[in-house]
């Protein structure tokens, strides 16, 4: 699917419906928009088949598809570019096959903002358990006190399960929202609280 991007950059992308993101830019295009447009950059965290991989985040400010544009879309940076479902998710889509052709049309959440991680920390499912992999530097969890290999019992008093974490823990709070975490940091629960703030 060809699509153009911040300064009319042409681009054709994969649609890759395994990705819960925007999606994706190949790393020469990604270093290319930040450069070009001063942007801020963070860290990602994902799994995959073969494990746990991070890439480089950027929130891009215009990508333009089928006479639609959307602004301000998370995309990381990676060896070839793709489209995900946190793009699509804004339209209703129609895949006509046999011609090879996406009709689109805006949705009820054409102009919802992509938050992204506003944590600053990355956490992984081990044993359906969520455990923090790792921190951001200067985050609101960092400066919290969260560290790597806690883990994450509780948000707002309620447990957290395996679905919550697939879901995005926080999607729908604010920024500025002040969130609280109950951890388990050995064989000791701590409580833990701060307020969300985006990092790119």
């Amino acid at each position: 699917m060809k699509g153009k991007l911040y300064g009319d950059i042409e681009e054709t992308f994969e649609i890759d419906t395994g990705c819960s993101s925007a999606g994706d830019l190949r790393s020469e295009l990604f270093e290319t928009i930040v450069k070009q447009a001063s942007l801020k950059t963070s860290q990602g965290l994902s799994e995959i088949m073969v494990g746990t991989i991070s890439a480089s985040l950027a929130r891009i400010p215009e990508v333009s598809l089928g006479g639609f544009k959307c602004n301000d879309l998370i995309f990381s940076k990676s060896t070839e570019s793709r489209l995900g479902m946190g793009l699509f998710s804004r339209f209703l889509v129609t895949f006509d096959f046999p011609r090879g052709r996406i009709y689109l049309q805006k949705g009820k959440d054409f102009d919802k903002p992509d938050k992204g991680n506003r944590t600053g920390l990355h956490s992984l499912l081990v044993d359906e358990q969520v455990v923090v992999h790792s921190v951001v530097p200067n985050s609101p969890a960092a400066n919290a006190g969260v560290l790597p290999k806690d883990l994450i019992c509780e948000t707002n008093g309620e447990h957290v399960t395996s679905d919550q974490f697939r879901r995005g823990l926080f999607s729908n709070l604010k920024d500025n929202e002040k969130v609280t975490f109950t951890i388990r940091r050995g064989a000791q629960d701590k409580i833990i609280a701060f307020k969300l703030k985006r990092q790119i």
